[in-house]
């Protein structure tokens, strides 16, 4: 009996400890959860709800410009003055090549600019893809060497936003 009542308490002790162990890893557990919940609410949802309330005023489009990873207010800023430039019935030229980055999404620039069309072109075919376009109705993006100066058709000017972007336009054809 003295075996069984032996044998008895040292099970009785060993799930003390393995109580208390697990006891102790729930709580660090439970320690480090806290620590990340403080880390992510710090790091990424603060400074995203202050961005997200900074522009909650704002038309949809911008305000998904403005948030927007590969967009940021720099673009939406060049898209809010194509969008005053810009006749709604026009056609805005875009460059395709992979340098221009993010600018080369027609998709992109299909949102930001609706209900105006957009359409890519190379550089390699510039004079093939203006024809058939309404010279009237079409406006040229630049972004850095797009489209290359001696493409552009006579009769276009430039209107620059900043160094590296602009639009070319019909003279005498702005709002």
């Amino acid at each position: 009996m003295s075996r069984f009542k032996a044998l008895s308490s040292w099970l009785t002790a060993q799930q003390a400890l393995t109580s208390r162990v697990f006891r102790l890893a729930i709580a660090v557990i439970a320690l480090a959860s806290l620590g990340q919940l403080f880390v992510v609410v710090r790091e990424y949802v603060a400074p995203w709800s202050a961005r997200v309330w900074e522009v909650r005023d704002l038309p949809a489009w911008e305000r998904a410009g403005i948030l927007a990873t590969g967009f940021g207010p720099e673009l939406t800023e060049f898209a809010s003055f194509l969008r005053d430039l810009l006749p709604e019935s026009a056609v805005i030229v875009i460059p395709a090549e992979k340098s221009a980055g993010d600018l080369r999404h027609p998709n992109l620039w299909q949102y930001f600019l609706i209900p105006r069309t957009v359409r890519t072109c190379v550089s390699a075919n510039f004079p093939n893809c203006l024809a058939g376009i309404d010279d009237q109705m079409t406006y040229i993006m630049r972004v850095e060497t797009f489209p290359p100066p001696s493409l552009v058709p006579v009769g276009y000017e430039y209107l620059a936003f900043d160094a590296e972007l602009g639009v070319y336009v019909r003279s005498g054809s702005q709002k």
